[in-house]
């Protein structure tokens, strides 16, 4: 999987003869389903680049190394943080719908094409993030249907949003 991640993630690959992906995410996701004991074993390997990428564009606010990050160590330790970063460097900068996609591989359900693996994100702050992208994408009924799914699953959860601490879903829907 190395070696696709080195010499050929940019080769598009099918499993089924109906859709073409990036050799290097088929590679993440079988990666990521790694038994804990090998992906340990694996990210104790990829962490050290993987750090210095994220430093990198904590230093410089800088999306570039994380998605240098993401393509070719995206089961590293850092890239938990670096997926989130990410997603709100581009929220910054109003690419809503690619922070979306970002932020949706930190959670099992949120339909992503590689999940994350056991991410140590704050689920509840990460679904929050999606409704913020939905409103700020100008999709209202989107924004709706993420704000009810968010009081479904999180619906005592509190943190800070939009400079406001307190209950998730009081912020969001103001």
């Amino acid at each position: 999987l190395q070696r696709v991640l080195d010499e050929a993630a940019d080769d598009l690959v099918t499993l089924d003869g109906k859709v073409y992906r990036p050799a290097r995410w088929v590679a993440h996701q079988i990666l990521a389903r790694l038994p804990a004991d090998a992906l340990a074993g694996y990210r104790d390997r990829i962490d050290q680049p993987a750090r210095e990428l994220l430093a990198a564009a904590k230093r410089a606010r800088d999306p570039a190394p994380l998605w240098q990050l993401l393509d070719r160590y995206f089961v590293s330790r850092p890239a938990d943080e670096g997926l989130l970063l990410l997603g709100d460097l581009l929220f910054e900068r109003g690419e809503f719908r690619p922070a979306e996609r970002v932020w949706k591989r930190l959670l099992p359900d949120a339909g992503a094409d590689v999940v994350y693996p056991a991410s140590k994100a704050d689920p509840a702050a990460v679904r929050a993030r999606l409704v913020l992208a939905a409103v700020f994408a100008g999709e209202p009924d989107r924004a709706k249907a993420e704000l009810a799914a968010f009081k479904e699953k999180h619906p005592d959860a509190n943190g800070t949003l939009a400079g406001k601490t307190g209950p998730l879903a009081a912020t969001l829907q103001a």
